[in-house]
């Protein structure tokens, strides 16, 4: 097979993990790893999408990460490189933040009592 073939081919094939995202199909491991990629410059003048397309796109492949992350989990998937990720989607309180709320139910509990809380 010659090289240009190749790239048309291949081409191609990203072509359509591109419809596939903005219709919000599954995506293949290849697809997604190629579609990591590409940035939303690359999305709006190579592949011809405006601004809005672009970051479908890009939202669909992280979610698709995201899907691929926990379904390799349960069941090992071909192809699927595990990339690092954070251990907590928690925000973690600070000492601060205990005292704001610390205040609001302060106020909470005044108002409930009925009390003025100027």
């Amino acid at each position: 097979m010659n090289m240009r073939r190749k790239l048309h081919e291949s081409k191609a094939d990203l072509e359509v993990a591109i419809v596939k995202s903005l219709g919000g199909a599954e995506l293949t491991v290849l697809e997604v790893r190629e579609l990591s990629n590409l940035t939303v410059r690359d999305l709006i003048f190579e592949h011809d999408l405006d601004s809005v397309m672009a970051g479908q796109v890009k939202k669909h492949v992280m979610l698709q990460q995201n899907r691929q992350q926990a379904q390799n989990q349960y069941t090992p998937l071909l192809d699927f490189e595990n990339t690092p990720r954070s251990l907590t989607r928690t925000w973690p309180i600070t000492e601060s933040r205990k005292k704001k709320i610390k205040h609001l139910r302060h106020l909470v509990h005044k108002i409930v009592k009925g009390k003025d809380t100027r």
